[in-house]
């Protein structure tokens, strides 16, 4: 789980690059604070 919800995980990393793939198919970039650094419910 590490690897995909710890700091590095690559995809909220690479979405909240400006510019990424994954930015772009999702029309926006998104922040860290709405996906690593989420407190969740």
């Amino acid at each position: 789980m590490v690897w995909h919800m710890g700091y590095s995980s690559s995809g909220p990393l690479t979405s909240a690059t400006e510019g990424s793939f994954l930015a772009q198919q999702l029309g926006r970039t998104v922040l860290l604070g709405d996906t690593t650094f989420w407190p969740g419910t």
